[in-house]
């Protein structure tokens, strides 16, 4: 009686198996592949398509903490920073794209975006501070890139720019090899949220191109 009790009981325990079968591998391989596939940043030359063209003579630059000071400042003069050249939502947050809080957000199909990171998040793979800092280093390559002609330079009161500052690092010096760049002059503007654009002196000459008028 046990002996022909076995098979029944065999039968009876691998019939869920049998009944699933063939088991769905690729939901289980595309978290895989997520877990081992972070997104990448950007490159500049990635960046550029994304930003409109700005006439010459109209691009503005700051630094040590004069960004509110700056839009305004810009704004009075014709001028643009780097989040008026936004094209489609990779440059700035838009209110044509919202988060799920209802939040203005990038582009869903720019790497900023929530609904572009919520999937590598949830794999233990999305962006981390790093990340979007190396994605604002590669815009504002970007933008030095497609400047020309003279530059307006926003500089804190004490004339200084810090040495980590992305001018510092990454728009300095793209611009220096730029060679539709002619000159930069620098305007003194207050810090700070509550800053207005009303300079405290300048524009006076920053630096100037060997060989330009």
């Amino acid at each position: 009686m046990i002996v022909h009790t076995v098979p029944y009981a065999l039968a009876f325990l691998l019939l869920p198996i049998a009944s699933s079968w063939p088991l769905n591998a690729f939901p289980h391989i595309e978290q895989i592949a997520k877990r081992l596939d972070k997104p990448p940043v950007p490159s500049a030359s990635d960046l550029r398509p994304h930003l409109e063209d700005v006439p010459s003579g109209s691009c503005m630059f700051y630094t040590g903490g004069t960004l509110t000071a700056a839009q305004q400042y810009a704004d009075a003069h014709d001028l643009f920073i780097l989040a008026d050249l936004d094209k489609d939502g990779w440059a700035a947050p838009s209110d044509d794209h919202k988060d799920e809080d209802g939040e203005a957000d990038y582009n869903p199909d720019c790497p900023m975006s929530w609904a572009f990171q919520k999937q590598y998040v949830a794999a233990g793979v999305g962006w981390e501070e790093a990340d979007r800092d190396a994605y604002f280093d590669s815009l504002s390559e970007a933008f030095a890139q497609k400047c020309n002609g003279d530059i307006i330079l926003a500089l804190p009161p004490n004339s200084q720019i810090p040495q980590d500052s992305v001018f510092a690092r990454v728009e300095w010096p793209v611009l220096q090899f730029n060679p539709t760049v002619t000159k930069i002059s620098a305007v003194l503007l207050n810090q700070g949220d509550g800053a207005d654009g009303t300079p405290i002196s300048g524009p006076t000459e920053f630096w100037r191109r060997c060989g330009s008028t």
